[in-house]
């Protein structure tokens, strides 16, 4: 039994050893809920629902969303090279699309989104890139909130951040060969602050948010913890 479970767990180790591995698409998308530092909601929208108000309008642009730091766009890129070459055992490297001036396509860094990540699709990939296996890569930043009963207008509360990955690995025939989720929640609260107004039914929500280094290290720590589990499950095994 011990050993079918060892196969199940770790077969890809073995079937992808010593073959290239081209990831042909990151997406790497964070919660605007974990990066606003101030944000303004109307407790009624124009439909009747709950909605947010476009402050901009109001001569203020405390909705805006910081802009990464430099360092953390390639840092993203070769940290998610190294652990998808380490889970498949592999020499894994990101390949990208090019357009008609042979120009490479990528994620924009616009606020809250990590650039010049690939933006490929696997029929182009297996295409123009001669590899043995094409991998695809989802890193999600988000969490779930929990707020404080309402006193005149007051709440205080936070968001508990969470990340997953998940890995899907195809061959050359486009055949679904790996497919794992990694989720790890042990981070820190981000806590707020929630004013309501009584008459406008405007509430303001000040909050920590993640900086650069925060969201690179959630990152690591988030591998760290697939590849202690592995070791673990592996050690029990034996």
């Amino acid at each position: 039994m011990k050993f079918n479970l060892f196969l199940f767990l770790f077969a890809p180790f073995f079937l992808f050893a010593q073959q290239s591995v081209g990831i042909y698409s990151i997406y790497f998308p964070i919660s605007k809920n974990l990066l606003q530092p101030t944000s303004v909601q109307s407790s009624q929208s124009p439909v009747g629902g709950i909605g947010v108000i476009n402050i901009g309008n109001l001569g203020t642009n405390r909705n805006l969303i910081p802009q990464f730091a430099p360092f953390l766009h390639d840092s993203v890129r070769i940290t998610l090279e190294k652990f998808v070459g380490e889970v498949l055992s592999s020499e894994a490297v990101c390949i990208y699309k090019m357009n008609q001036k042979n120009e490479v396509i990528s994620s924009s860094g616009f606020p809250g989104s990590i650039s010049g990540l690939p933006r490929n699709c696997l029929r182009n990939a297996i295409k123009f890139y001669n590899k043995d296996y094409y991998v695809r890569v989802k890193v999600r930043f988000g969490g779930y909130s929990v707020t404080s009963p309402s006193l005149f207008g007051f709440q205080k509360g936070y968001i508990q951040p969470t990340v997953s990955i998940r890995i899907r690995a195809y061959d050359v025939e486009r055949k679904k060969i790996y497919n794992r989720k990694i989720r790890y929640t042990n981070f820190p609260k981000l806590k707020n602050v929630q004013v309501s107004g009584f008459v406008s039914n405007i509430k303001v929500i000040q909050q920590e948010i993640l900086s650069s280094d925060m969201i690179f290290s959630m990152l690591k720590e988030t591998i760290f913890s697939y590849k202690k589990k592995n070791t673990l499950i592996k050690n029990n095994l034996k």
